[in-house]
């Protein structure tokens, strides 16, 4: 009998501690919310860089959720989280660190950290990063301000078929002036309307207006009206300017 309580007792010191690390044994991530009771939030064993993402996004629905019930509780962990698994090369994790880093949420503001990852998930084909780097070298957030660099990243991230991006890049060449830059831009413009942007409609409308593109059909109304059903407020006051009511529903 002492020898079975021995071997439980050294099973217990090797198997428990390799459970608790390897996450089969679900203790991590319990906590404790600011009133003093243990959260419900259950996280997942952690096997991979795509399950540390989505532990991390438990925890901030937690957030969230007490947030709305006027506790506050720690965001350590959701932030340790993320980065574990960006540390992994997972991309929407290191979507997640860079806005976090860039924007000052869980952790303090760091433009130049923000910029950075940024760049690694644009540099890993992540389309929205490309724009959002592409915006950090335009207006020298967290770098240096570099505009070749920028169209390159506005470029690709339009390249792609992102409505964000195309819109975005048109603004860019817009910016620059010039006859083509200024057709190129009404391109993009329209593609992303297609997609269902909305300031991607509002800024064809304006090249159809202003004569950029050649509007035969007088669509520049329609587009403004679309771009104002999805809310766009220059859509909007642009109509009332034409003197144009939108429909009501």
């Amino acid at each position: 009998m002492l020898v079975n309580m021995q071997y439980l007792m050294i099973l217990r010191s090797v198997f428990l501690p390799c459970a608790i690390l390897l996450g089969n044994i679900n203790t991590f991530g319990a906590g404790m919310t600011a009133t003093g009771q243990a959260s419900r939030r259950v996280l997942a064993p952690v096997r991979d860089a795509q399950t540390l993402f989505n532990n991390g996004l438990l925890c901030e629905e937690e957030i969230l959720r007490e947030k709305k019930k006027g506790i506050s509780i720690d965001t350590q962990e959701a932030m340790s989280l993320f980065q574990q698994s960006a540390a992994l090369g997972y991309v929407p994790a290191m979507r997640k660190v860079a806005k976090c880093l860039l924007y000052g949420v869980y952790v303090e503001q760091d433009l130049q950290g923000g910029a950075q990852w940024y760049k690694q998930c644009a540099d890993k084909g992540d389309a929205d990063a490309m724009y959002i780097y592409g915006d950090c070298l335009h207006n020298g957030i967290g770098v240096s301000k570099d505009k070749e660099a920028a169209a390159r990243y506005y470029a690709r991230s339009a390249d792609t078929g992102n409505p964000i991006g195309q819109w975005m890049y048109g603004d860019f060449l817009l910016e620059e002036g010039g006859i083509e830059n200024k057709r190129h831009a009404a391109n993009l413009y329209e593609s992303s309307a297609a997609s269902g942007n909305d300031k991607g409609m509002y800024k064809y409308a304006r090249c159809l207006e202003d004569g950029v593109v050649y509007d035969p059909d007088c669509l520049a109304i329609e587009y403004y009206k679309r771009s104002a059903m999805l809310g766009n407020m220059d859509a909007k006051i642009r109509l009332k300017q034409l003197n144009v009511q939108l429909p009501k529903w």
